[in-house]
């Protein structure tokens, strides 16, 4: 008997839409994204607007297969499906299942309100069994899944108690790439090849017939799910966090289990206290394009500083909040003692984390940011880790 995640590959393999499941599809792309599907100048807009209509295609081809198959017992809306009032920003105290505000009717997983995690698609089988998806256009940065995937069915199953399979749906051909082919290692992951977009016809955003959407006989959203555990991030978090900082002169801080320890992507340590900032400002070379951020510097521009550590890596970070305005400067470690700006924390971007970074306590000492930096900034973690590059928000 075929799984659930083999039947719906079935239905999805070489699949390429129709103008009317084109047409379909597209009321789930927001109003302004859908204008970058025809922008030849602008090559990020096009390809995330081209992104947005293929994980929508998707999502509705699978609606199609999950109404047809009776060995699916239910799937969770997404995008043009759900409720505005069901989506939300992230706020601290959140934990588990959440739809996103921006972008619209995503599946998320968070933790303290931070997302963990996000889901592509989810499906329940009527035989009890879970699967979810990844969903891309292209070929990009694939190497990310072998640690996402497995972290993301551990997500799952704190949640739901099961042992999801899992899908990666795209045109390109994922298999040939190394990190899929370990990821297929496991037979609870499977990949499926779509056809393309193909050409769009040019009347696609013009087009006022719009196809009927299909049946919600077996559509949920996230509040219909059935036994959805809770747990509780910021209380992991801390105690990791405190057993972190009491192990700091063991040989390895961080070799102790803690049923909840896989959950965690980032420690903030907490706040550096005067004495602390002062002597991360002698001892290393902060540098944001540029410019030194010396004691003048530091107490013109700068209010207060919190001190992170990126998980599994253990990659120290140090966050600088701004005092015109409400940003923090993401600074991470180089070479000869220097830590050098990668990115801006917005409020309004990153709500949640920029939360977290404001109601992180003054507890960390010279003392114990010492320790830290010493232990943790090795040759190994020396790397800069910039995706792209973002001007400082002072």
């Amino acid at each position: 008997m075929a799984s659930l995640g083999d039947s719906i590959a079935e239905g999805l393999q070489g699949f390429r839409p129709t103008l009317d499941q084109l047409s379909r599809a597209i009321r789930h792309v927001p109003p302004h994204i859908r204008g970058g599907l025809y922008d030849t100048r602008d090559f990020y807009r096009r390809r995330m607007a081209l992104g947005h209509l293929y994980q929508s295609v998707v999502y509705d081809r699978i609606h199609y297969l999950c109404d047809q198959s009776s060995g699916v017992k239910s799937f969770v809306r997404l995008f043009g499906d759900v409720p505005r009032e069901s989506m939300t920003e992230g706020e601290l105290g959140q934990n588990g299942f959440f739809y996103t505000r921006n972008p619209e009717g995503e599946i998320v997983v968070r933790g303290n309100g931070a997302d963990l995690g996000e889901i592509d698609s989810l499906v329940f089988g009527a035989d009890g069994s879970v699967l979810f998806f990844e969903i891309k256009l292209s070929d990009r940065n694939l190497d990310e899944l072998e640690e996402k995937v497995p972290y993301k069915r551990d997500l799952l199953k704190l949640l739901l108690s099961m042992d999801p399979g899992f899908l990666l749906v795209s045109p390109a051909d994922t298999g040939s790439n190394r990190e899929i082919s370990r990821l297929l290692n496991d037979p609870r992951n499977k990949t499926v090849r779509t056809g393309d977009l193909g050409g769009l016809p040019s009347g696609l955003l013009t087009n006022t017939r719009r196809p009927e959407p299909h049946s919600r006989c077996k559509a949920i959203l996230l509040s219909d799910i059935e036994r959805v555990n809770a747990f509780d991030y910021a209380k992991a978090h801390d105690e990791i966090r405190l057993k972190l900082i009491e192990r700091l002169d063991l040989p390895d801080p961080l070799g102790f289990q803690h049923k909840n320890f896989f959950l965690l992507r980032r420690l903030v340590l907490g706040a550096l206290d005067p004495e602390a900032v002062s002597h991360i400002l002698r001892t290393y070379r902060l540098s944001v394009d540029g410019t030194t951020i010396d004691d003048y510097v530091y107490r013109k521009r700068l209010s207060r500083t919190v001190m992170t550590l990126t998980l599994p890596e253990a990659r120290p970070k140090l966050y600088l909040r701004a005092r015109a305005k409400p940003n923090y400067l993401n600074l991470g470690p180089m070479p000869q003692n220097t830590f050098v700006f990668e990115r801006n924390i917005v409020k309004a971007r990153a709500p949640a984390f920029f939360r977290e970074l404001e109601s992180a306590k003054e507890t960390i000492g010279s003392d114990v940011a010492t320790k830290v930096l010493g232990r943790y900034i090795r040759p190994e973690v020396l790397e800069s880790h910039r995706k792209f590059r973002d001007v400082p928000i002072w």
